[in-house]
């Protein structure tokens, strides 16, 4: 599959008054769009919080834009999935690199919303976290079986000009799970719990048949059956974003 670059329609709010914002349509076309590492003033640095994961196991990245010049700059900095302007790319074992399509990208591309400007200090950086999980578009794990992966982000800070900044490349290892491990994601797989394990477990629907209060109820049986798993920090995650604020409308949140 290849990567689906993003184009971004733009009319200025001058007449409402919002002379620093920007509307901002967002769209995902075909073909891949250059990027530009305006490497003279600006970096965008990606790192994960793991050079090894399990199969199916999130990936948690870091993001920094950092400004190299001695002058404030301003753009729109935003290291985030649900502000459209954030793509990360990721090259499957012996594959080219593919666009990541997160459940918080699929929302973005049929939302309009307001982005005003940020600015980062001369000498100074802005930084982020987002998790990389499951893909809405394969309906399956970002990283679904053994292997190397190559990933990259690309941040469109300047939609306007199609400026873009593209990160250098980070691998990551991913390795098949036994034993005890390999039961946890079983039970992940076989409970259609793929796209729970992260703060996007919200923005997905449950699976035909199933209600939240059933997603949070299988959540915590795993929990309890592989207290010891790589898994468990991501399905606490899920469960604790599906409970947030909701206790009374779903029983399970509340240990009934």
């Amino acid at each position: 599959m290849r990567a689906r670059s993003m184009w971004i329609s733009i009319a200025f709010l001058g007449a409402m008054g919002l002379a620093t914002g920007l509307y901002v349509a967002i769209h995902l076309g075909s073909g891949a769009a250059p990027a530009s590492r305006a490497a003279d003033e600006l970096e965008l640095v990606v790192s994960a919080d793991e050079a090894q994961i399990l199969v199916g196991q999130p990936l948690k990245l870091e993001l920094r834009v950092i400004n190299k010049s001695d002058r404030d700059l301003s753009g729109f900095f935003y290291l985030a999935f649900e502000a459209g302007t954030l793509q990360v790319l990721i090259a499957p074992p012996g594959q080219p690199f593919a666009l990541y399509f997160p459940a918080s990208l699929r929302l973005a591309e049929t939302q309009e919303k307001v982005l005003r400007r940020v600015t980062i200090k001369a000498k100074k950086e802005m930084k982020a976290e987002e998790f990389v999980s499951y893909d809405v578009q394969t309906q399956d794990f970002a990283f679904p079986k053994a292997g190397d992966y190559r990933l990259k982000a690309i941040l469109a800070y300047e939609p306007k000009d199609k400026k873009q900044l593209e990160s250098g490349e980070i691998k990551v290892t991913v390795l098949e799970p036994e034993g005890k491990e390999k039961e946890a994601l079983k039970f992940i797989v076989d409970n259609q719990l793929k796209p729970f394990l992260t703060p996007e477990a919200v923005l997905v629907p449950p699976p035909t048949g199933k209600a939240d209060n059933d997603l949070v109820k299988q959540l915590q049986e795993f929990l309890r059956k592989f207290p010891e798993s790589a898994y468990v920090p991501y399905v606490l995650l899920g469960t604790v974003t599906l409970c947030r604020g909701r206790e009374e409308k779903l029983p399970a949140c509340a240990g009934k």
